[in-house]
């Protein structure tokens, strides 16, 4: 009998390039310094357990861990103390994770091609959710008067489906000032879609000097008059042309020409028919793919809906700065590594399905296209007593 196959989580690890997160961690050297056994690479594989076995507490992830002894090995994790580990956690430092989360970005681009898919400029979405906290104990998380919580700006790439940047404030910090940061380094000419309460004159100003496209709405107290009108193409389009701010100060902030949209749009929820306004500077492209690029803003909240669902970021096991923000981005990095497993094993399974398969099997000993297939209890434990698989999605009946 065979007693040394992989376990699942070891296959999960595979789909992590470790010359390149040994490069990650070289760099932070300082922070193992006093490290005896349990390292960095250690706290990020008890964090990254914690996500995949959604547990609530340390103690659950120490029995877990206890009664699977004899499989750590593969995991490189001689021992494990929910005191040791607390206190690594509470230590590390936020930016050695999040250094790991960029790897992983670059890893999934480079797998998923960074060329546009969607149309001839690539296109982002940027937004912020609010993560929810309990004041009580997390008293400098202040947000109202019995809740507390954290920011994440977040920008995601539509085209890859991905979120490729994120930053962790508290609730109060604006996303106004972090706007050079979420839009630097991108290509010029690609379209970022925002919200219209990002809707700034000093804000679209900076999208324009770093050349890049922005497709929003407009709001209610935006004022504008027409300078040209545009040739409509599209029945649902009722009004498209070239506009400028009307009030002084605006149109000094901001005093590149605009374009205004008008469209038809039927709500499939009510079965009604609304009129809504977009506010661009791309006169190039159609009115229909502007009200299409839009339309795209919907991804990112469909992001935060399946990052809450599927990761654990909204039951904290720690209090400090430090250890949230730890279990925030180790979070973003489990999401990747389950886009990294659906678009490499091609499986039809959501992400939701995928996380609770993982979960249930974490510690088995067969290959990671058993957990994929759906295969029996019966022949998994054939699988466990079969030869080892040296290939991580190798099968034989």
């Amino acid at each position: 009998m065979y007693t040394h196959t992989n376990t699942i989580c070891n296959h999960l690890l595979q789909f992590l390039e470790h010359h390149h997160i040994d490069s990650v961690f070289g760099q932070h050297k300082d922070s193992d310094k006093y490290a005896k056994k349990f390292n960095t690479w250690s706290t990020f594989l008890s964090l990254l357990l914690a996500q995949i076995l959604q547990v609530d507490s340390i103690r659950w992830l120490e029995t877990i861990l206890e009664t699977q002894r004899n499989k750590l090995y593969h995991l490189w994790i001689k021992t494990f103390h929910r005191s040791t580990f607390s206190d690594r956690v509470n230590k590390v430092d936020p930016m050695i994770f999040q250094s790991l989360f960029f790897h992983l970005v670059s890893q999934v681009k480079t797998l998923l091609g960074q060329h546009p898919k969607i149309l001839k400029s690539k296109v982002y979405a940027i937004d912020s959710t609010l993560i929810s906290l309990t004041l009580s104990v997390f008293n400098r998380a202040y947000y109202r008067k019995k809740k507390g919580a954290v920011k994440v700006h977040t920008r995601m790439d539509v085209d890859l489906w991905i979120p490729d940047l994120a930053i962790i404030t508290e609730w109060k910090k604006a996303d106004s000032p972090l706007w050079e940061k979420l839009i630097e380094w991108l290509e010029s000419w690609s379209i970022v879609v925002i919200d219209r309460w990002y809707l700034d004159y000093s804000l679209l100003s900076l999208i324009e000097e770093k050349r890049l496209s922005f497709v929003s709405r407009t709001k209610s107290s935006t004022q504008y008059y027409s300078i040209q009108e545009i040739a409509i193409s599209h029945p649902q389009v009722q009004y498209d042309c070239i506009v400028e701010f009307v009030y002084p100060k605006a149109h000094s902030t901001y005093s590149w020409p605009l374009r205004v949209i008008r469209r038809l749009h039927n709500d499939e929820k009510t079965w009604e028919t609304k009129l809504l306004e977009f506010i661009t500077n791309n006169i190039e492209l159609p009115a229909q793919d502007i009200a299409m690029i839009y339309k795209m803003r919907r991804e990112i909240e469909l992001l935060f809906k399946r990052l809450k669902q599927n990761c654990v970021i909204k039951a904290f096991l720690w209090t400090s700065q430090k250890a949230v923000e730890n279990q925030i981005w180790v979070a973003l990095c489990y999401y990747l590594l389950l886009v990294l497993i659906k678009h490499t094993t091609q499986t039809k399974h959501t992400l939701l399905t995928l996380t609770r398969k993982i979960a249930t099997l974490i510690f088995e000993r067969v290959a990671f296209i058993y957990v994929l297939w759906s295969i029996s209890h019966e022949k998994l434990l054939q699988a466990a007593h079969s030869p080892p698989h040296n290939n991580l999605f190798s099968y034989s009946c």
